[in-house]
């Protein structure tokens, strides 16, 4: 809020403020993008609730599995954390 200036300084103040807050949209911007460039791996952990085999895999998202030893679906993940680069 400005106080004791005139229109025009009021405008000058308001066209600082637009441009500060255009470049910091711009920074985000690009850092936005080069995130979204890198795809983020997760280390995913499960075990299988019939014959309680443990195993791990990567992917981009927590998700479902199928077991590798006895081939039971839709298995939710015990944990996940990113992936070590």
């Amino acid at each position: 809020m400005l106080f004791d200036c005139d229109e025009d300084e009021a405008r000058r103040h308001a066209l600082m403020v637009s441009e500060c807050f255009s470049q910091l949209d711009a920074e985000d911007e690009e850092a936005f993008d080069s995130e979204e460039d890198e795809e983020r791996l997760l280390d995913i952990e499960y075990r299988c609730p019939d014959c309680d085999h443990e195993w791990q895999e990567q992917w981009s998202c927590a998700c479902e599995s199928q077991c590798p030893n006895c081939g039971l679906k839709n298995i939710s993940a015990l944990s996940w954390s990113d992936a070590a680069e």
